[in-house]
């Protein structure tokens, strides 16, 4: 088969009420490979651009390649003479589903390319395997979101067959995303979570959760902005991420749904109704980084209904 382009979108995942449950494709950016016929039998990354982190062609080590061989080896194709050029369009450690994308994208490309044989359900296993590479007990809320675009909510209990949701999605919203050009480990924000949870603090997140999904089915923005609360994790993160508390002063607007953290930080992003007042969160985040003269990646995203595709 003739080498082709594959891109799967960066994610935000949590959103505030669902911790290790939701993740949301975001538009435009993204990882990208280019899979082509190989030089020798089996498989290899033979360029890895972009990512500002020295990245291990080694597959075992590299997420894409974990996740390639992986889903290889179930297809009994590890023989195939299959090459693999990664792009980078995210940075490590960004919150944004950087580990996550290069999976997914991997996964999906070696599946096309063997003239796709799984679904994308089904390969959402092989991803996840990729993304443990860094992070070994991550959820699959953002590979589940990279793979299969929109809102979805994803149980990662039983890696072999990851349930998953595709939430309804109004139209007209919008993501400012803001990220502080700081690098924080998944591994190690995890770390800082605590092992325990008072029961009351259980109680309140489940409603929280439970409205803000209800509502966003139904269309009722007055009851998501209500309900899209953290009240467990993001008090343990928040203080290691840039003018955390001064965005969210920004966001304090009616068209506004809410603003959190994505991911494990340090990028933010602030929900929003329409793309007029995402603008003007936009300019006014950038002017905030830019008074603190720090320096900061803030843009406007739509949500990705496609996920994984080739381009």
């Amino acid at each position: 088969m003739a080498g082709f382009k594959v891109f799967a979108p960066a994610t935000i995942s949590n959103l505030s009420v669902g911790f290790d449950l939701i993740g949301i494709a975001l538009e435009s950016i993204g990882d990208e490979i280019i899979i082509k016929k190989g030089d020798k039998p089996g498989l290899q990354i033979s360029t890895i651009k972009g990512g500002k982190s020295k990245i291990p062609y080694e597959l075992s080590q590299n997420t894409a390649g974990a996740a390639a061989i992986s889903l290889l080896r179930e297809l009994d194709a590890l023989d195939e003479s299959i090459d693999l050029e990664i792009r980078k369009g995210l940075g490590i450690g960004t919150g944004l589903g950087s580990s996550a994308a290069s999976s997914v994208a991997s996964a999906f490309a070696i599946n096309e390319y063997l003239g796709r044989p799984l679904t994308k359900s089904q390969l959402l296993k092989h991803a996840l395997v990729g993304e443990r590479v860094v992070s070994p007990n991550c959820p699959a809320d953002n590979i589940a979101a990279s793979m299969l675009g929109g809102f979805v909510l994803s149980d990662f209990r039983n890696s072999d067959k990851i349930e998953h949701l595709k939430l309804y999605i109004p139209s007209g919203l919008c993501f400012v995303v803001i990220y502080p050009q700081v690098q924080i480990s998944t591994e190690q924000s995890r770390k800082s979570l605590p092992s325990r949870v008072e029961f009351s603090k259980y109680i309140h997140q489940s409603t929280n959760l439970a409205f803000f999904t209800t509502a966003l089915q139904r269309g009722d923005f007055l009851t998501m902005k209500k309900f899209l609360n953290d009240s467990i994790v993001e008090d343990h993160r928040k203080h290691n991420i840039p003018l955390f508390e001064e965005i969210r002063s920004l966001c304090d607007h009616p068209d506004c749904f809410g603003h959190g953290i994505s991911g494990s930080g340090p990028s933010m992003f602030a929900f929003c109704h329409n793309t007029l007042i995402a603008e003007k969160i936009k300019d006014e985040a950038i002017n905030l980084f830019e008074e603190n003269q720090i320096e900061a990646k803030i843009f406007i995203s739509g949500i990705n209904q496609q996920g994984a595709v080739v381009c």
